[in-house]
């Protein structure tokens, strides 16, 4: 919980900083968007990262223009089915051919890949570190990354420490799957 707290207050102290210290001479903040800074080809924004603030901020941004309107899409199927139709991969076609099944696309191929048990959240609607585990190693074997990006990405993000040998296997049963 004080893990999760020290994120929350970070994020928060970073888009408070974002949003004072890029304001124009109006009082508006205009992000900075750049297709090719990221690494994995989405769009990217800055100063501050729009894709970093919470839905109750989110309500606060408005568009410049009085007919305008601000639309927010969420894309986190997305790889996954792209990785299915470029690969041809039949486990992954055939989990997007369920639609149930295609929401949990994580906890399926999490379970598979990690040898136990996936789901999303705890009893307390907290997301698991299996399921935060399971993203990482899958999302980071469709972009080519080998274990010891594996392991950074998960102690970066999940603040866990995983042995290299450990990710080398998720990432070569994932790679058995398809």
């Amino acid at each position: 919980a004080l893990l999760e707290f020290r994120k929350a207050a970070n994020r928060a102290d970073r888009l408070a900083h974002d949003f004072t210290e890029n304001r124009d001479d109006r009082g508006r903040v205009h992000a900075q968007f750049n297709t090719a800074r990221a690494v994995t080809l989405r769009d990217s924004s800055e100063k501050p990262n729009y894709q970093n603030v919470t839905p109750e901020l989110r309500q606060l941004i408005v568009p410049r223009w009085k007919t305008g309107r601000i639309t927010h899409a969420d894309q986190r199927g997305l790889e996954p089915r792209i990785i299915a139709h470029l690969t041809g991969c039949k486990v992954l076609i055939d989990i997007f051919r369920d639609p149930e099944r295609a929401a949990k696309i994580y906890e399926i191929l999490g379970s598979e890949v990690m040898g136990v048990k996936v789901t999303k959240h705890d009893a307390q609607g907290r997301k698991t570190s299996e399921y935060g585990c399971a993203k990482e190693t899958i999302l980071a074997t469709n972009y080519n990354a080998v274990a010891f990006v594996l392991c950074q990405n998960i102690y970066s993000k999940l603040g866990l420490v995983i042995d290299e040998g450990k990710a080398q296997g998720w990432i070569d049963r994932y790679l058995r799957l398809c």
